[in-house]
């Protein structure tokens, strides 16, 4: 069963309340779902002045509670003021007003007026959705998918989520709908009292391995399979769809042609490990490109370093017959510095036991003499980790300064963060690390985009937001960055609470 592929659907809401989960393991189905602070419907106070409503308020009616606060939030009548709007509407919430609980959520997972607490959210959306309400519905429903708060129970789910779809909310019945097309099949008591199950450790619930799709580790939210015969679909469908799987702004201003072509290619070059994975099974099989293995396996090898873990499949089943190593060994022997980049890495990674780790690394050199930009950041990962070479950190950013006066936007965000990573700056240049790394995210850079969540999450010359570097993390993971999902777990679990329910148990394959 291909459960993963619906997976991050609907969980985006609970990092960000204003954007959707985008991957190119989702999308093609993917709902556009905004989830705005909520008012009650039928609300008796929108005209009542702030005298009356204030006294009404402190009767204790939840309702004028609710619309005190909202006043308060926006300004409407009253002063802005965070405290007051977020005391107010958590006394209504306290009085079970499902709409005030869902808002207290938000607050908690955007971290508006409150500290950044998911699980403080994820018990808002659970009251509110037990009394009825669609959108927290939704929200709890989706906790159960992506296994960060609790373990993943796509059961319960299911089941949430229907509830919301039931009384005609688009956004579930559009995820029940994607659930049901992945090959997902309902509990047979979905209509009678379902009771959610707890599960322990013998019982929690493991996703088949299935390579076909990407990232299974952030449970990619797609309804596309990167296989030869779906990426070819890719390429032919409409361009507005693929800017969605692909997560190119619409108006981004560098793009000139919007042909499939080029929109792949734009998101390959910012290091999209999707994107790249995608451009490479069109070189490995010669359908909008002209056929070519060095190339391909070069983006798969792009892809692998990004976090992709089907690049790699994918490039032992190429190398398995020995034929296309023998090509990419006569290639680079005459010359061709992306074979060698591509050889260094066959050998690096153990394709090929016939020559050493330094000859890898001779490999690279020789590439990098050329001003071969992904061998000149390839040297200086190797020389900054020092883990098959003695570590020399002046000389990887010596190779990464050098690749970034050839124009390599990403050699920029590597000097910039392991600068800020070893505190090698002062404050006259800690601004402009932090402005090259947030210029590089706009720019669609993936690896900035988990550096500036990094800044945000430690006040690394920017205010510190918990909440903000969850999203960057999340958009990154989302993207198939491995980064962004480790930090963002990590953060999940720097703040999880010590109670048996939100124990996540490891899953094996």
């Amino acid at each position: 069963m291909r459960y993963i592929i619906f997976f991050l659907l609907t969980s985006v809401l609970l990092i960000n309340a204003q954007d959707t989960t985008k991957s190119l393991a989702h999308k093609v189905n993917k709902p556009e779902v905004k989830y705005p602070l909520v008012k009650p419907a039928g609300r008796p106070y929108p005209l009542v002045s702030g005298f009356a409503l204030m006294k009404q308020a402190n009767s204790g009616d939840p309702l004028a509670q609710h619309e005190l606060g909202i006043r308060y939030l926006l300004g409407l009548g009253f002063s802005k003021d965070t405290t007051s709007a977020i005391f107010w509407i958590n006394q209504a919430a306290e009085k079970n007003l499902s709409t005030a609980q869902f808002n207290m959520g938000i607050f908690s997972i955007k971290g508006i007026g409150l500290k950044w607490d998911p699980f403080e959210a994820f018990k808002q959306f659970e009251q509110a959705a037990r009394n009825g309400f669609p959108q927290a519905q939704l929200a709890y429903g989706s906790d159960f998918i992506h296994g960060l708060i609790v373990n993943k129970n796509l059961d319960s789910a299911y089941i949430w989520i229907k509830k919301a779809a039931d009384v005609d909310f688009e956004p579930a019945q559009e995820i029940l709908n994607s659930m049901l097309e992945s090959g997902y099949t309902p509990p047979t008591d979905i209509d009678g009292e379902y009771q959610e199950k707890e599960l322990v450790p013998e019982k929690a619930d493991a996703i088949n391995l299935d390579w076909n799709i990407d990232f299974f580790d952030f449970e990619s939210d797609s309804t596309v399979d990167l296989t030869k015969d779906k990426v070819e679909n890719l390429f032919s469908m409409p361009s507005d769809e693929l800017k969605k799987i692909l997560q190119i702004e619409a108006d981004s201003s560098q793009l000139k042609d919007t042909s499939n072509i080029k929109l792949v290619e734009y998101a390959a070059e910012r290091g999209g490990p999707e994107a790249l994975v995608m451009q490479g099974i069109a070189l490995e099989n010669g359908f909008n490109y002209k056929k070519d293995n060095i190339k391909a396996i070069f983006n798969y090898f792009t892809a692998m370093r990004n976090g992709s873990q089907r690049a790699g499949i994918l490039i032992y089943e190429m190398l398995k017959d020995g034929t296309v190593l023998k090509e990419i060994e006569k290639r680079a022997n005459s010359g061709d510095v992306d074979a060698k980049y591509v050889w260094a890495g066959i050998i690096a990674f153990g394709y090929d036991f016939s020559l050493l780790l330094d000859d890898a690394l001779n490999l690279l050199e020789e590439a990098a003499d050329n001003e071969h930009i992904p061998s000149l950041i390839e040297l200086g990962v190797i020389y900054y980790k020092g883990e098959i070479i003695e570590q020399n950190k002046e000389k990887a950013y010596e190779y990464w300064q050098q690749a970034v006066l050839l124009g390599s936007k990403e050699a920029a965000v590597r000097l910039a963060i392991t600068r800020i990573f070893n505190n090698d700056y002062n404050s006259s240049t800690l601004p402009q690390l932090v402005k090259t790394i947030s210029d590089a995210r706009e720019d669609g850079i993936i690896i900035a985009e988990t550096a500036l969540g990094y800044c945000y999450e430690n006040g690394i010359g920017i205010v510190i937001d918990k909440a903000e570097a969850a999203r960057l993390y999340w958009n990154a993971a989302t993207k198939g960055n491995q980064a962004g999902y480790i930090s963002l777990k990590r953060m999940y679990d720097e703040v999880r609470p010590e109670n048996s329910r939100y124990i996540i148990y490891e899953q094996s394959y």
